[in-house]
């Protein structure tokens, strides 16, 4: 985006009469301090074109900032257009760019600007129904997400259950289906565009994306039901494109547990059989008077 001094957000503009050397038509703006324009959330680098004076050796300092955070500052010496760049940034919310001078005399002022994006964020919103779980998945762009945010692929369905496992890393490959999972629900996963990719690790991944809005044979989606808590379950509606599942029989079974490998090597297995079954961490029913770790109703409990 290039824009002109007589089209930012504020600032006063003059006629530069008296400049020996002619910048773009002539127009700029001046003053202390003030707003340059809004940009939305993603990745940017920002240009300001400004003169120093109508002298060949008087100088300027310019400042720019995103929000609070400063992102670029350079000085502008006489009646040449000079452009001070900032570094590549990142912004996860729709922000104010502003500027402010050390000179603000009409013989010298802000003439253009030029950004240029560089990159998408993108937000995503953890919801109390999937415990923190989320299903992302983008064609063409790589992203990467956030520290609190971690990635997991899935494996092929096995015993009526997916295992889900975490990866390394925070880069999701573009073209590649994946579940997020957060600290909490209600927590904004920011994923910021990146040109860096990782797809060895996802090389036996089972989760896949529907490529087009559509009915798809056999799809599990990730879901949440008050009967059997959280879990893939058996979609036969029409799902849309970019939507990530899993496949099984059509109907061999009603739901696919999920099952996740944690740091202490406990799969949590959610029942697919009566509520009220008991289970150890290996899968295996076993009744009330079982010590250890059990899961019950597709959740883990410790019984002493």
């Amino acid at each position: 985006m290039l824009s002109e001094a007589e089209n930012l957000e504020s600032g006063n503009s003059t006629n530069a009469t008296t400049y020996t050397s002619r910048v773009s038509n002539g127009l700029i703006i001046y003053g202390s301090e003030g707003s340059l324009t809004t940009l939305p959330a993603g990745k940017y680098i920002f240009t300001l074109g400004a003169i120093g004076g109508d002298n060949t050796s008087h100088q300027v300092a310019y400042t720019v900032s995103a929000g609070n955070e400063q992102i670029a500052s350079g000085n502008c010496t006489g009646n040449f257009l000079t452009l001070i760049k900032s570094r590549e940034f990142v912004l996860t919310e729709e922000t104010a760019i502003t500027f402010t001078c050390s000179d603000p005399a009409s013989g010298r002022g802000i003439d253009l600007i030029y950004v240029q994006k560089t990159g998408d964020i993108l937000t995503l919103t953890s919801t109390a129904e999937l415990e923190g779980y989320k299903t992302f998945y983008n064609k063409t762009k790589s992203f990467e997400v956030d520290e609190n945010t971690t990635i997991y692929k899935a494996g092929q369905v096995s015993g009526g259950k997916v295992v889900i496992t975490a990866v390394e890393g925070k880069i999701i490959p573009a073209n590649t289906p994946v579940i997020l999972k957060t600290t909490a629900a209600g927590y904004q996963i920011t994923l910021t565009e990146t040109t860096a990719t990782s797809t060895d690790v996802f090389s036996d991944n089972a989760l896949r994306a529907a490529t087009a809005n559509g009915t798809i044979d056999g799809a599990y989606i990730l879901a949440y039901t008050t009967a059997d808590g959280l879990g893939f379950y058996n979609f036969t509606g029409s799902l849309d494109a970019g939507d990530v599942y899993v496949t099984a029989a059509a109907g061999a079974k009603l739901r696919i547990a999920l099952a996740e490998d944690d740091a202490t090597g406990i799969q949590t297995v959610a029942s697919e059989v009566a509520e009220g079954a008991i289970y150890n961490v290996a899968g295996q029913r076993v009744n009330a008077a079982y010590k250890g770790i059990i899961i019950k109703n597709g959740k883990k409990y410790l019984n002493k």
